[in-house]
Protein backbone atom coordinates (compact mmCIF):
# COMPACT_ATOMS: atom_id res chain seq x y z
CA UNK A 1 0.00 0.00 0.00
CA UNK A 2 2.94 2.44 0.79
CA UNK A 3 4.30 2.21 -2.80
CA UNK A 4 1.11 2.86 -4.52
CA UNK A 5 0.30 5.83 -1.74
CA UNK A 6 3.67 7.26 -2.77
CA UNK A 7 3.22 6.78 -6.64
CA UNK A 8 0.03 8.62 -6.17
CA UNK A 9 1.81 11.35 -4.02
CA UNK A 10 4.13 11.94 -6.67
CA UNK A 11 2.02 11.78 -9.32
CA UNK A 12 -0.68 14.35 -7.84
CA UNK A 13 2.10 16.55 -7.29
CA UNK A 14 4.13 16.58 -10.19
CA UNK A 15 1.56 14.98 -13.15
CA UNK A 16 -0.55 16.50 -15.55
CA UNK A 17 -3.67 17.67 -14.56
CA UNK A 18 -5.89 17.14 -17.35
CA UNK A 19 -4.64 13.94 -18.23
CA UNK A 20 -6.93 11.07 -16.36
CA UNK A 21 -4.57 8.90 -14.70
CA UNK A 22 -7.12 5.61 -15.19
CA UNK A 23 -9.47 5.14 -17.74
CA UNK A 24 -13.04 5.02 -17.17
CA UNK A 25 -14.85 2.86 -18.31
CA UNK A 26 -18.20 0.47 -17.95
CA UNK A 27 -16.35 -2.39 -16.82
CA UNK A 28 -16.60 -3.60 -13.08
CA UNK A 29 -12.38 -3.63 -13.00
CA UNK A 30 -11.97 -0.31 -14.42
CA UNK A 31 -14.44 1.24 -11.58
CA UNK A 32 -13.16 -0.70 -9.11
CA UNK A 33 -9.63 0.93 -9.84
CA UNK A 34 -10.64 4.37 -9.62
CA UNK A 35 -12.71 3.94 -6.91
CA UNK A 36 -8.98 1.95 -4.81
CA UNK A 37 -7.19 5.39 -6.90
CA UNK A 38 -9.43 7.83 -5.48
CA UNK A 39 -9.70 6.39 -1.74
CA UNK A 40 -5.89 6.35 -1.49
CA UNK A 41 -5.18 9.78 -2.92
CA UNK A 42 -7.98 10.69 0.23
CA UNK A 43 -6.42 9.11 2.91
CA UNK A 44 -9.24 6.96 3.58
CA UNK A 45 -7.52 3.25 4.06
CA UNK A 46 -5.49 2.59 6.57
CA UNK A 47 -4.42 -1.19 5.86
CA UNK A 48 -4.87 -2.95 3.11
CA UNK A 49 -7.67 -5.06 5.14
CA UNK A 50 -9.74 -1.68 5.02
CA UNK A 51 -9.33 -1.76 0.96
CA UNK A 52 -10.07 -5.40 0.60
CA UNK A 53 -13.48 -5.22 2.49
CA UNK A 54 -14.17 -1.74 1.13
CA UNK A 55 -14.05 -2.72 -2.37
CA UNK A 56 -14.73 -6.40 -2.06
CA UNK A 57 -16.46 -7.10 1.40
CA UNK A 58 -15.10 -9.89 2.26
CA UNK A 59 -11.52 -11.65 2.79
CA UNK A 60 -11.99 -14.02 0.54
CA UNK A 61 -11.80 -12.02 -2.39
CA UNK A 62 -7.67 -10.85 -1.32
CA UNK A 63 -6.32 -12.57 -4.50
CA UNK A 64 -9.04 -10.39 -7.08
CA UNK A 65 -8.03 -7.08 -5.00
CA UNK A 66 -4.21 -7.86 -4.68
CA UNK A 67 -4.53 -8.19 -8.71
CA UNK A 68 -6.33 -4.99 -8.77
CA UNK A 69 -3.79 -3.45 -7.09
CA UNK A 70 -1.44 -4.82 -9.12
CA UNK A 71 -2.79 -3.46 -12.04
CA UNK A 72 -3.69 -0.23 -10.39
CA UNK A 73 0.57 0.34 -9.40
CA UNK A 74 1.59 -0.52 -13.05
CA UNK A 75 -0.87 2.29 -14.41
CA UNK A 76 0.64 4.78 -12.07
CA UNK A 77 3.94 3.93 -13.04
CA UNK A 78 3.66 4.37 -16.57
CA UNK A 79 2.24 7.88 -15.84
CA UNK A 80 5.72 8.75 -14.41
CA UNK A 81 6.02 9.15 -18.24
CA UNK A 82 4.14 12.31 -17.69
CA UNK A 83 5.68 13.61 -14.75
CA UNK A 84 7.71 17.48 -14.93
CA UNK A 85 9.76 19.66 -12.03
CA UNK A 86 10.06 22.92 -13.11
CA UNK A 87 11.53 23.36 -9.75
CA UNK A 88 14.68 22.01 -10.93
CA UNK A 89 15.52 23.53 -14.14
CA UNK A 90 18.70 20.78 -15.12
CA UNK A 91 15.98 18.12 -13.63
CA UNK A 92 13.16 19.36 -15.46
CA UNK A 93 15.84 19.72 -19.03
CA UNK A 94 16.76 16.41 -18.47
CA UNK A 95 13.45 14.81 -18.24
CA UNK A 96 12.70 16.50 -21.38
CA UNK A 97 15.83 15.12 -23.27
CA UNK A 98 14.91 11.41 -21.80
CA UNK A 99 11.39 11.71 -23.57
CA UNK A 100 12.99 12.79 -26.72
CA UNK A 101 15.44 9.74 -26.59
CA UNK A 102 12.73 7.55 -25.47
CA UNK A 103 10.60 8.62 -28.98
CA UNK A 104 13.80 8.07 -30.68
CA UNK A 105 14.16 4.76 -29.43
CA UNK A 106 10.40 3.76 -29.98
CA UNK A 107 11.11 4.83 -33.57
CA UNK A 108 14.21 3.07 -34.01
CA UNK A 109 12.29 -0.18 -32.78
CA UNK A 110 9.68 0.63 -35.70
CA UNK A 111 12.87 0.64 -38.05
CA UNK A 112 11.65 4.45 -38.92
CA UNK A 113 15.30 5.59 -39.36
CA UNK A 114 14.10 8.88 -40.93
CA UNK A 115 11.66 10.21 -38.13
CA UNK A 116 13.48 8.64 -35.24
CA UNK A 117 16.34 11.10 -36.21
CA UNK A 118 14.49 14.58 -35.26
CA UNK A 119 13.66 13.58 -31.49
CA UNK A 120 17.51 12.50 -31.11
CA UNK A 121 18.27 15.56 -32.37
CA UNK A 122 16.62 17.26 -30.23
CA UNK A 123 17.40 15.54 -27.38
CA UNK A 124 21.26 16.18 -28.23
CA UNK A 125 20.76 19.69 -28.27
CA UNK A 126 19.45 19.76 -24.72
CA UNK A 127 22.56 17.46 -23.55
CA UNK A 128 24.89 19.60 -25.14
CA UNK A 129 23.61 22.33 -23.49
CA UNK A 130 23.44 20.90 -20.24
CA UNK A 131 26.79 18.45 -20.16
CA UNK A 132 24.57 15.87 -19.97
CA UNK A 133 27.69 13.58 -21.31
CA UNK A 134 25.89 10.46 -21.55
CA UNK A 135 22.81 11.45 -22.79
CA UNK A 136 25.21 12.93 -25.24
CA UNK A 137 27.12 9.61 -26.31
CA UNK A 138 23.60 7.91 -26.62
CA UNK A 139 22.15 9.92 -28.82
CA UNK A 140 25.28 10.38 -30.98
CA UNK A 141 25.52 6.44 -31.03
CA UNK A 142 21.63 6.39 -32.43
CA UNK A 143 22.03 8.97 -34.85
CA UNK A 144 25.63 6.76 -36.06
CA UNK A 145 23.24 4.22 -36.65
CA UNK A 146 20.50 5.74 -37.89
CA UNK A 147 22.87 7.99 -40.79
CA UNK A 148 24.52 3.89 -41.58
CA UNK A 149 20.69 2.67 -42.71
CA UNK A 150 19.49 6.32 -44.42
CA UNK A 151 22.51 5.87 -45.47
CA UNK A 152 24.33 9.49 -45.10
CA UNK A 153 28.19 9.23 -45.17
CA UNK A 154 29.14 12.01 -43.95
CA UNK A 155 26.82 12.61 -41.36
CA UNK A 156 27.84 8.95 -40.43
CA UNK A 157 31.73 10.02 -39.96
CA UNK A 158 30.71 13.37 -38.32
CA UNK A 159 28.44 12.00 -35.35
CA UNK A 160 31.02 8.69 -35.29
CA UNK A 161 33.92 11.37 -34.67
CA UNK A 162 32.16 13.39 -32.34
CA UNK A 163 31.22 10.57 -30.86
CA UNK A 164 34.80 9.37 -29.93
CA UNK A 165 35.20 12.72 -28.29
CA UNK A 166 32.31 12.21 -25.90
CA UNK A 167 33.61 8.84 -24.57
CA UNK A 168 37.25 10.12 -23.82
CA UNK A 169 35.79 12.88 -22.00
CA UNK A 170 33.61 10.15 -20.60
CA UNK A 171 36.53 8.64 -19.00
CA UNK A 172 37.27 11.79 -17.19
CA UNK A 173 34.27 12.31 -15.82
CA UNK A 174 34.50 8.81 -14.73
CA UNK A 175 37.36 8.99 -12.92
CA UNK A 176 36.70 12.03 -11.38
CA UNK A 177 33.74 10.42 -10.44
CA UNK A 178 35.61 7.70 -8.78
CA UNK A 179 37.90 10.18 -6.82
CA UNK A 180 35.81 12.15 -5.06
CA UNK A 181 33.01 9.90 -4.33
CA UNK A 182 35.67 6.97 -2.82
CA UNK A 183 37.41 10.15 -1.03
CA UNK A 184 34.56 11.42 0.13
CA UNK A 185 33.29 7.81 1.57
CA UNK A 186 37.03 7.14 3.02
CA UNK A 187 37.05 10.27 5.25
CA UNK A 188 33.73 9.14 6.90
CA UNK A 189 35.70 6.43 8.42
CA UNK A 190 37.61 5.98 11.54
CA UNK A 191 39.71 8.57 12.79
CA UNK A 192 42.83 6.30 12.58
CA UNK A 193 41.92 5.56 8.97
CA UNK A 194 41.24 9.24 8.19
CA UNK A 195 44.79 10.57 9.62
CA UNK A 196 46.45 7.68 6.95
CA UNK A 197 44.00 8.71 4.02
CA UNK A 198 44.66 12.26 4.44
CA UNK A 199 48.46 11.48 3.29
CA UNK A 200 47.23 10.83 -0.43
CA UNK A 201 44.54 14.14 -0.80
CA UNK A 202 47.57 16.24 -2.12
CA UNK A 203 47.93 13.75 -5.47
CA UNK A 204 44.28 12.98 -5.37
CA UNK A 205 43.23 16.60 -5.77
CA UNK A 206 46.03 17.30 -7.89
CA UNK A 207 44.59 14.67 -10.27
CA UNK A 208 41.01 15.76 -9.96
CA UNK A 209 42.83 19.58 -11.24
CA UNK A 210 44.66 17.78 -14.11
CA UNK A 211 40.93 15.79 -14.98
Amino acid sequence: MKETEKLIQILTKFGPHKLPILEISGANNGKLENRLYENIKAGKYKSEKEALLDLYETEEDYNRYRMLKSRLKQKLFNQLYFTEDESRPSSAAQKKCYDFMHQGKSLLLLTEYKLAEQPYKKALEIANLYEFTDNVIECLSNLNFIYSQLPHPKAFYDTLATSKKYKELKADEDRSYEVYYSSKLELQKSVVHQKKYLEKLPSLIRELKGL
